[in-house]
């Protein structure tokens, strides 16, 4: 039921994005139709659908962001802006998104190129004088920067805090390695050389600085082993579990597979207390749901698509390999897990960055384990930091992982055919891709197989109505997923 939930809003709150206001009322009357000829758990799920629908259309009308207008104006500006990301390093200097508003009135989204100082952060005010380019006025590059008011309250708390955990790690581990173990806690891997960035890419590994659901596990899990160290239960215990949850994602950011973990971890929390199982596919689509209901640009977000296909890829993993136990286990589901992964997120990326790595495989299997290992480094040194004796030698273990996923990177980015660079894929190839990927996962997880095995049965009880029904249905799911993707 969960799942046709999701289903819904999703659905919903693409038709109110694509404005396809007649689809909708067949749609409706569609499932209108199943309502009244059918009974029990097929007419119970039609009109779940058809609620949540609504529910996704009424979102997705509220939330839509507003139309802007091309750029019309000066290429040279000077304005003040708002710093709405946190700084990434580039090659000039930082790099981050900024809302500032045109001489025409407009409030524009664009992206800032500036030099590294003065340096700012997500919340401060900053006078620009800059070159504007795209047709939306979609980059500015400055030839100048002034911070005209820092940020205040948590915001400064929080600068404050990421600046440490920059000091407190990249003072110890210079280079590419100590940018890479900083991207494993927080997801800012921006200070890496362009040639190591490159072997990343092309080796398939992006994905390992990208803050996601193993990050949200290890900080929930963390909390919760000590509470229960201290023997301590009850659902005042278990808010600390929300509030450190709440803490990470305030520190790291709200980028969409952060949210999209934290979203699962606090359902997870909620189903333990309950007593209820928590049903993976369940959650990852009530979780994507309520991402897209609140952000309907969320969706056309890589991080957003590759966030919910490598958790659906892990989740499904974990259902191919649960047979297996002891040493069989040990070794065979993390190669499971990281191939699955690499496997299934490929179309995303190749349509993004027009680069298919071919190595993605054998890097991810090879990284793998040491990615677990150097995070679990970085944090212990960040924990030690106030202890330099130990704090050093933590460093110095976390350089040995770090280097040895650069150097395996750089091994499997050099090998010849190792990746495929093409023209990026339009947006009928990215449908096309993602629908035979949901096909292909409908088939391999028990509830798809489940929703196909009702179907027949349905059709062998009435087998007037259920033909005509089972097209529609088959139909109709072919037009949804090609508006929802």
């Amino acid at each position: 039921m969960g799942i046709i939930v999701a289903l819904g809003i999703i659905v919903g709150v693409r038709l109110a994005i694509a404005d396809l206001p007649l689809y909708a009322v067949f749609l409706m009357v569609g499932l209108l139709v199943i309502v009244v000829i059918t009974t029990s758990t097929a007419r119970a799920l039609a009109l779940c659908l058809m609620v949540s629908t609504a529910i996704g259309m009424a979102a997705g009308y509220r939330n839509q962001p507003e139309p802007v207008p091309p750029y019309v104006g000066r290429v040279q500006i000077t304005t003040s802006a708002q710093v709405t990301s946190d700084p990434k390093q580039t090659s000039r200097g930082l790099s981050a998104t900024v809302r500032w508003v045109d001489t025409h009135g407009v409030s524009r989204t664009s992206r800032l190129y500036a030099d590294a100082h003065p340096r700012f952060h997500r919340g401060d005010e900053i006078n620009v004088a800059a070159r504007v380019r795209g047709l939306d006025a979609d980059y500015l590059y400055a030839s100048s920067v002034t911070v005209a008011q820092r940020a205040t309250g948590l915001e400064a708390s929080r600068a404050r805090l990421r600046d440490w955990l920059d000091r407190t790690i990249r003072q110890r581990i210079g280079g590419s390695e100590g940018a890479l173990a900083l991207g494993l806690i927080n997801g800012d891997d921006s200070a890496m050389t362009t040639r190591d960035a490159d072997a990343v890419r092309h080796a398939g590994l992006s994905h390992i600085t990208a803050v996601s659901g193993w990050n949200v596990t290890l900080v929930v899990a963390s909390v919760g082993a000590l509470v229960l160290a201290l023997g301590r239960r009850g659902r005042m215990w278990v808010s600390a579990e929300i509030l450190a949850l709440a803490a990470y994602v305030w520190l790291v950011g709200s980028d969409a597979p952060v949210v999209r973990a934290a979203i699962m971890a606090g359902f997870v929390i909620v189903a333990r207390q309950l007593g209820r199982p928590a049903h993976g596919p369940t959650l990852i689509a009530l979780a994507a749901a309520l991402m897209i209901a609140a952000d309907p640009a969320a969706f056309s977000s890589l991080s957003f698509q590759l966030s919910i296909l490598a958790t659906a890829a892990l989740i499904l993993s974990l259902r191919l390999t649960s047979r297996y136990r002891g040493l069989a286990a040990v070794i065979i589901a993390p190669v499971a897990a990281t191939s699955i992964i690499a496997l299934v997120t490929a179309p995303a990326l190749a349509a993004s960055t027009g680069t298919f790595s071919l190595a993605s495989i054998p890097a991810n299997v090879a990284a793998g384990s040491l990615v677990v290992l150097a995070a679990s480094a970085t944090i212990l040194l960040v924990a030690t930091s106030w202890i330099p004796i130990v704090a050093t030698a933590f460093a110095f273990l976390t350089w040995v992982l770090t280097h040895a996923i650069l150097w395996i990177a750089a091994l499997f980015a050099r090998l010849p055919g190792g990746f495929i660079e093409f023209r990026q894929m339009d947006g009928a190839m990215l449908r096309l891709a993602m629908t035979l990927l949901t096909l292909t996962a409908l088939l391999a997880l028990p509830e798809g197989r489940f929703g196909f095995w009702q179907l027949q049965r349905w059709n062998q009880q009435d087998a007037r109505i259920a033909p005509v029904a089972c097209t529609s249905f088959a139909l109709a799911t072919v037009a949804l997923i090609v508006v929802t993707f």
